[in-house]
């Protein structure tokens, strides 16, 4: 779509509305190469005003010489204008509130988060002590025991940060066409040793007609991972069971991803309180922080999270997403 610049111009510098019926005539701007060049008659141009600045224009115009934009036109025109300015200014004027409020609540969380590290930190120092003691000794078993403590303690420190930039910044999510249940599966496979060793099973039903889906795959892996992760952790150690399910809802315009899990269950007046920053139910072990990144990743797809709980019998978290990408 081409313009006139020099109309645009003219109106966003001066700060005021433009009517004119033959821009190629008007002496204001009738010897610009745009307004000549593209035969320009009828032109309006109003700025779009925020409460301290000029933040954009609406532009009209025609090549049709019998037609002329009236003074009628412009009024409306301009008080479409000043609508949309302050509506545009409220909008960004949100999104830095929510973009300082994220940044705020890791602040205030630091402390909560140091403590985190200390412990992560601790474990690797033990880790390292332990291997150097095998090392020095040349005793295989110490330095498998040591090494696979400090490989897990540093999984743990690494999560930890991209959970942290994941939640502090906004994200437009980056779409690709994936098999929806081969993230689904990843994410299970990864986990399966772990559910295992802690005496626990983690099983995968996907859904066979499921398909193709339009997905930011590495954020909604990131986001199951948190969501399997809490399931295994609130299973009990004897008799534990988790299972993810993948399923295409009836209109076919969505598909689910549940993590259902036989453990503990969530007290009922802490639903509400799921997906707020640094808030675990985990107590000292949890950083509160996996949950909330979940939220937002699916938000940012447009999508929700449903939560069915019940205490001492167990909780199923079910991810909805649209199988293809939202219109823009």
């Amino acid at each position: 779509m081409q313009i006139s610049r020099t109309i645009l111009d003219y109106a966003t510098r001066q700060g005021r509305a433009v009517l004119t019926s033959d821009a190629t005539t008007d002496d204001r701007f009738g010897a610009a190469h745009s307004v000549i060049i593209q035969e320009i008659r009828g032109a309006m141009c109003v700025p779009l005003r925020g409460r301290e600045e000029i933040i954009g224009a609406i532009y009209v115009d025609s090549k049709i010489l019998s037609h002329k934009f009236s003074i009628d036109d412009l009024k409306l025109l301009f008080a479409v204008g000043a609508q949309i300015g302050i509506a545009v200014e409220n909008t960004r004027l949100y999104d830095a509130n929510l973009r300082a409020e994220r940044l705020a609540a890791v602040g205030q969380a630091v402390a909560g988060l140091g403590h985190c590290i200390k412990n992560i930190l601790n474990g690797m120092e033990g880790g390292a002590f332990i291997l150097q003691k095998g090392i020095d000794k040349r005793e295989d078993l110490s330095i498998r025991k040591g090494w696979d403590i400090l490989s897990r303690n540093s999984s743990r420190l690494k999560g930890l940060v991209l959970d942290m930039l994941a939640y502090s910044k906004p994200r437009e999510p980056v779409y690709e066409t994936v098999e929806a249940n081969s993230v689904a599966a990843e994410v299970t496979e990864l986990l399966q040793e772990r559910a295992k060793n802690e005496g626990k099973l983690l099983q995968f039903l996907p859904d066979e007609e499921l398909g193709e889906v339009e997905i930011d795959a590495k954020a909604i892996y990131r986001c199951l991972l948190n969501l399997v992760t809490n399931a295994i952790d609130a299973c009990p150690e004897k008799g534990g069971e988790v299972q993810v399910r993948t399923h295409r809802a009836v209109d076919g315009n969505r598909f689910e991803i549940r993590v259902a899990d036989n453990g503990c269950g969530i007290a009922e007046e802490d639903l509400d309180k799921l997906g707020r920053a640094f808030f675990s139910t985990k107590g000292s072990k949890g950083t509160g922080l996996g949950l909330s990144v979940s939220y937002k990743i699916v938000s940012e797809h447009k999508g929700e999270v449903l939560v069915d709980s019940k205490q001492g019998q167990g909780t199923t978290f079910t991810v909805v997403l649209p199988v293809r990408r939202p219109s823009q």
